[in-house]
Formats: structure tokens, C-alpha cells, sequence
């Protein structure tokens, strides 16, 4: 499988509006949206299932890479769709080209990667504290 983002997400609970079942170990093809308004297909492969209030990283493949291009960036936003939103999380890495310039929201100074190549490090997760200034 073809890695377009690396990606932090967390599903909704079930009292809280979200899946019943968890997400099954194996490929799981999806649609995750950056704007509320533009769904994009996606592919991932759960090494595990994932529960309904569980969070993990997955690499994921995007079907439109190109359409993609345009709203990616690190630490970028999406909802993850099925009918109803069931998840939510940030991008954490990204290999798409022409993807939009991220490099003023890395948090530790100027970015020196080049596109398509622009990553954080786990430990730059936004669940980890925040310190001040960011």
C-alpha cells in the first residue's frame, strides 16, 4: 500500500454518537474530510481492531492524492466519516506532492524538510502537553 499521511485518530464513543462495533484488524477503506464539506476516500490497514474511544496512528493511501494536496498539512484536522462523523484526528505526516506548505505550524522552529516530506515526531502528538507559547 502507497503511504500518503501518517495520521493520529481517535473514534468517537458510542455514547457519544459513535460507532457500535469497532473498526476490524485488516484494510479499512474510509472517507475523511479537512473542510465539513469534501469527503476523500482513503485506505488504511488496522494491525488491530480499533474500539469505539480508542485512538492510534495509521498510515493511510489516499484514492485522489491530488485532490487531497491542496487542504493536507501537519497537524491538519479531519473528521472521519461513515454516514455520520465516528472519528477525529490531525495529520502527524504527509508524502503527498504539491502539498500545501505546513512548515509554519511545526511547533519546534523553521522546517528544513522539503515537500512532500514534512513530518512531526510522535511525541509532537497534540494529546502531549502543550507548552506555552504554541
Amino acid at each position: 500500500m502507497r503511504r500518503d499521511a501518517t495520521m493520529y485518530l481517535r473514534l468517537i464513543k458510542t455514547s457519544e454518537g459513535g460507532r457500535q462495533a469497532p473498526i476490524p484488524r485488516g484494510t479499512f477503506q474510509g472517507m475523511i474530510t479537512f473542510d465539513g464539506i469534501h469527503g476523500h476516500d482513503f485506505s488504511a490497514v488496522f494491525h488491530k481492531a480499533l474500539q469505539p474511544g480508542e485512538s492510534l496512528e495509521l498510515d493511510v493511501s489516499f484514492l485522489s492524492p491530488d485532490l487531497v494536496a491542496g487542504k493536507i498539512g501537519l497537524r491538519a484536522s479531519f473528521v472521519l466519516l461513515d454516514g455520520q462523523p465516528i472519528g477525529h484526528g490531525h495529520v502527524l505526516a504527509y508524502f503527498i506532492e504539491n502539498a500545501k506548505a505546513a512548515c509554519s505550524r511545526i511547533v519546534h522552529g523553521s522546517c528544513a524538510a522539503p515537500a512532500p516530506c514534512h513530518q512531526r515526531s510522535a511525541a509532537d502528538s497534540m494529546d502531549a502537553p502543550r507548552k506555552s507559547g504554541r
